[in-house]
């Protein structure tokens, strides 16, 4: 899987399909998807190691201590702090808004 999503990003890059600092996001949250991939599975995977060579894992491993650092208290409706603190750290704060629930807090799609 990690794998295949290295050699996604390389070709994108490669090509100019994606702009280089847009590239260098996606391989911070991909890396910080496989850090909580071989946290997840206490060791037994290695996901991590095909981003720690490219442009951005850096963005992961901070990524990926700040959501440490917050996890003893993380309690419900931190997501959307935390969505907030990882925007700040990859540059990308204040170029997204948040839209009310058009279904309210707490219903689901079904009446």
């Amino acid at each position: 899987m990690a794998a295949a999503d290295q050699g996604n990003w390389e070709t994108l890059q490669r090509f100019g399909l994606i702009p280089p600092r847009l590239a260098r996001i996606c391989t911070g949250l991909q890396g910080l998807r496989s850090l909580f991939l071989d946290w997840l599975f206490d060791g037994v995977t290695d996901y991590a190691a095909h981003f720690s060579s490219l442009d951005g894992f850096d963005l992961s491993r901070r990524l990926w201590q700040h959501y440490q650092d917050r996890l003893p208290t993380l309690a419900p409706g931190d997501e959307f702090d935390v969505a907030d603190e990882f925007a700040e750290i990859v540059g990308l704060a204040g170029r997204y808004e948040w839209h009310k629930d058009p279904f309210g807090a707490g219903k689901g799609l079904a009446a």
